[in-house]
């Protein structure tokens, strides 16, 4: 499929008491099979903006409103409508509840806070003058502090969906001022007091400085032991000399979720 989008008829933009308001169409192409099913690939294919996704130059309007229509049989024009949230089941960020807290996340290393390893040494006592010590390399369990981020809102869907595409994955770009794979989705929660028409949404993050990848190190099968000349891998590599790390969970463009 391919999206273009704002190159089509049909884009406005208003303003009145309310605030700004504005409509954007996207063309999709290279949809296939029965109508409904490309009007829903259409809504949802990589490109078209989501529900709720701010606007791309106008700050403080959200995207409250998509349709597909079908325009032949293999594209079809989709229409989003963005204006400010309102108290009917929107979400205002203005209005989100933040909360800011922190965890202990426990890990076991082999490196200190310079990035060296932890070595010991040993000399048995009856051993012969000139002997030299015996170097070993050892790990240590170590908490490592860790930023929770909480968010709380009122939203106009039920967040299942959210809930199943975004717990258990990472931050794929750059998001709130952080690397990707630095913030991991823990949870998204939500409660309704009126039967589903309204949402109370909580989302929560963890961020972790140090990426969230899995460090594996090489040990010598003879002794069960890391040998002392392990490295660390330079910038922008992910294997060192018997040291290596690798991404362990799904990654998501978390702005997507307007936050």
């Amino acid at each position: 499929m391919a999206v273009s989008i704002d190159f089509v008829d049909g884009a406005t933009i208003q303003e009145d008491e309310s605030g700004y308001k504005a409509v954007r169409v996207a063309r999709v192409t290279g949809l296939s099979g029965d109508k409904a099913q490309r009007m829903y690939d259409a809504l949802n294919a990589p490109g078209v903006p989501v529900y709720n996704e701010s606007h791309p130059v106008i700050p403080g309007i959200y995207c409250k409103s998509r349709s597909a229509k079908a325009q032949g049989p293999e594209s079809a024009m989709v229409t989003l409508e963005y204006r400010r949230p309102d108290s009917n089941g929107g979400s205002n960020p203005d209005e989100d509840q933040i909360e800011i807290g922190s965890s202990v996340q426990e890990s076991e290393t082999n490196t200190d806070v310079n990035g060296d390893l932890l070595k010991v040494y040993y000399l048995p006592e009856d051993a012969d003058p000139g002997t030299e010590e015996i170097e070993q390399v050892c790990t240590a369990s170590v908490a490592y502090p860790q930023t929770v981020l909480r968010i709380r809102r009122k939203e106009g869907r039920s967040p299942e969906d959210k809930a199943t595409t975004y717990t258990g994955t990472v931050n794929s770009t750059s998001w709130r001022g952080y690397d990707a794979n630095t913030w991991l989705c823990r949870s998204i929660q939500g409660i309704s007091n009126d039967g589903g028409d309204t949402y109370d949404v909580t989302y929560e993050f963890q961020l972790n400085w140090y990426y969230w990848q899995a460090k594996v190190v090489y040990i010598d099968s003879s002794n069960g032991e890391t040998p002392g000349d392990v490295s660390e891998p330079g910038p922008g590599m992910i294997h060192g000399n018997g040291v290596g790390y690798y991404d362990m969970y799904p990654q998501m463009d978390f702005r997507n979720l307007g936050l």
